[in-house]
């Protein structure tokens, strides 16, 4: 679940427009540990990161990697879509996440003790937070 959050958090990070929305989030996964669909209110300041300039984007996804025990290995970004790779020691976790506003996908996979494991995490607004 750490790995998930982690994940979340540095692939909300991407060019300046409101490209993920905050409010109530529907979040489905399917693969890996704990799949399922649970619902989450996504405050403005977790969502600011993934729709500001692309320098700070990139700054964010490395801060919040460190603040993890990762490190951003390779980094990409399309206007709308972010890939990355992070490592934590012999770990490799690669994530692509797209966002479209009020839609998010994400294939995250995950390397480790020599198992991979593929998760992808859907996402939509369903509507303001309570």
């Amino acid at each position: 679940m750490k790995v998930l959050l982690a994940t979340l958090a540095l692939c909300l990070t991407l060019n300046a427009q409101e490209r993920f929305k905050s409010g109530l989030w529907q979040l489905t996964s399917a693969g890996g540990d704990n799949p399922g669909t649970t619902t989450v209110c996504m405050a403005p300041v977790s969502t600011s990161p993934v729709n500001g300039p692309p320098a700070s984007v990139r700054a964010n996804a490395e801060k919040s990697a460190a603040a993890n025990g990762m490190k951003i290995t390779s980094y990409s970004f399309d206007g709308t879509t972010i890939s990355m790779t992070m490592t934590s020691g012999s770990n490799i976790f690669t994530s692509k996440a797209s966002y479209r506003g009020d839609t998010y996908e994400n294939t995250i996979v995950s390397k480790s003790l020599g198992r991979e494991t593929i998760k992808t995490i859907k996402g939509k607004r369903v509507g303001p937070c309570p």
